[in-house]
């Protein structure tokens, strides 16, 4: 994405798989001022830990309060050739204050599956 010198990105996002994930190519699309989607895998191994550990369920300790969340869900369920599927999303800004990827503002976690059929 070298050409992002030379354009002005307002208004769009850039969307990327795993294989792309990189900070520096991050970091141009935002000087362009534009935005940035990445697909995160074990590839970008603390930032993916730092997600995962986002996600999981809190256990309350003893003496402890609960972290905080700001967390947003949305799920969907859609019927159609004879099965469920269901679709949910679960965002978060926690993680903007503290990472190091240029510009952060939201991870998402994201899942989808077949849901059982109640008659089948």
């Amino acid at each position: 994405m070298s050409s992002t010198r030379a354009r002005d990105l307002r208004g769009v996002v850039g969307s990327f798989d795993a294989m792309f994930n990189r900070r520096a190519l991050s970091l141009k699309i935002v000087q362009a001022h534009g935005d940035y989607l990445w697909t995160v895998k074990e590839n970008e191994k603390g930032f993916y830990q730092d997600i995962e550990v986002l996600f999981q369920p809190h256990r309350k300790l003893a003496g402890t309060s609960a972290p905080p969340m700001d967390f947003r869900r949305s799920s969907t369920v859609e019927k159609g050739h004879g099965r469920l599927d269901k679709r949910s999303i679960i965002v978060s800004s926690l993680l903007a204050d503290y990472s190091d990827w240029p510009e952060l503002a939201q991870v998402a976690h994201r899942w989808s599956g077949k849901v059982p059929m109640p008659w089948g």
